[in-house]
C-alpha cells in the first residue's frame, strides 16, 4: 500500500512539474506582452500563481486517477439498453 502512496505521488509530481513549467512561461509571456494593461496586471499578483499552481495541481490529479485506476473513455457506437431481467414496469395510473 505504501509502494502505490508512494508512486501515485511521484506520478503525480512528474506530471505537476510539467505543467508548472508551462504556466511559468505562459504567465512570464503575458506580464511581459501586457505590462502597460492594468487589467492584465492581476496575473502578476501572488494570489494568481497560487490559484494557477491549484488548478494545475487538480488537473494532475485527475490525469493520475485515470492512469491509476486503469480508466479508459472509449467510444461506443449504439446506445447503451439494459438487459430485460433489469428493465423496470411501467405502471398506469388508475
Amino acid at each position: 500500500m505504501c509502494y502505490l502512496i508512494i508512486m501515485a505521488i511521484k506520478e503525480i509530481a512528474s506530471r505537476l512539474s510539467s505543467w508548472l513549467g508551462i504556466l511559468l512561461a505562459l504567465i512570464r509571456l503575458i506580464i511581459v506582452k501586457s505590462s502597460v494593461n492594468p487589467k492584465i496586471n492581476q496575473v502578476s499578483k501572488q494570489i494568481f500563481g497560487l490559484k494557477a499552481s491549484l488548478v494545475a495541481l487538480f488537473f494532475s490529479v485527475l490525469v493520475s486517477s485515470f492512469y491509476f485506476g486503469r480508466i479508459r473513455i472509449v467510444d461506443v457506437q449504439k446506445p447503451w439498453t439494459p438487459p430485460e431481467r433489469l428493465k423496470f414496469n411501467s405502471f398506469k395510473s388508475q
